[in-house]
């Protein structure tokens, strides 16, 4: 679209030096109602007329504060002349004018609209990202949560078993260092299958 609109401003412009062509060479016999429409119609395209020592003739759509001020003006010339390829416009077989001229603004937005879509890609694309990511959490989430009620249940059931034989063994008059050792080793599993517990 970049590319197709710079051909019809190209085009314009070429419209438009034809017209001043004409303007300069008419005679009280020519009809000069399209040539003067077609140069009021150039309202957007930032110009600048130019002879051929680089000396600036007239200018065109250019905003009041660079017009103003002549060495704004100047580097604003030198800009314009990187940005397209100039247009001459051979007045008579010596003399010549060249017409430079930049990008309008509407060009100038265009330039930027990909980055802006390619934002708006990268965007949508981080969304998509984080949910599938928050997703895939709570998925892993339900899971460690599911693991760890399971585990407090499956640790449950034979520490209750194993304090029912450490009651036996105190009537059985073990030793008592024996009993205290088995009594911390259920102690420090029954403080696992509650911390288990309180996690599911």
């Amino acid at each position: 679209f970049f590319q197709i609109f710079k051909n019809e401003e190209r085009a314009k412009m070429e419209f438009w030096a034809s017209a001043q062509k004409t303007l300069a060479n008419a005679n009280e016999y020519t009809d000069v109602d399209l040539p003067l429409q077609i140069i009021q119609n150039n309202t957007t395209i930032p110009m600048i007329v130019s002879d051929s020592k680089d000396s600036i003739i007239s200018h065109n759509n250019i905003e009041e504060k660079i017009t103003k001020d002549t060495d704004a003006l100047k580097k604003y010339f030198n800009s314009i002349k990187n940005d397209n390829q100039p247009i001459k416009m051979q007045l008579s077989e010596k003399s010549y004018q060249l017409v430079y001229y930049g990008d309008s603004p509407l060009l100038n937005k265009l330039k930027y609209y990909p980055v802006a879509l390619l934002l708006i890609i990268i965007l949508f694309g981080a969304v998509v990202y984080n949910f599938y990511r928050a997703t895939k959490m709570a998925t892993q989430n339900k899971l460690w949560a599911g693991m760890a009620k399971e585990t407090a249940h499956q640790i449950g059931t034979p520490l209750s078993s194993l304090i029912g034989w450490l009651e036996i063994l105190k009537l059985d008059n073990v030793e008592e260092s024996t009993i205290i050792e088995i009594e911390k080793d259920i102690t420090r599993l029954q403080t696992i299958t509650d911390r288990f517990s309180k996690i599911g």
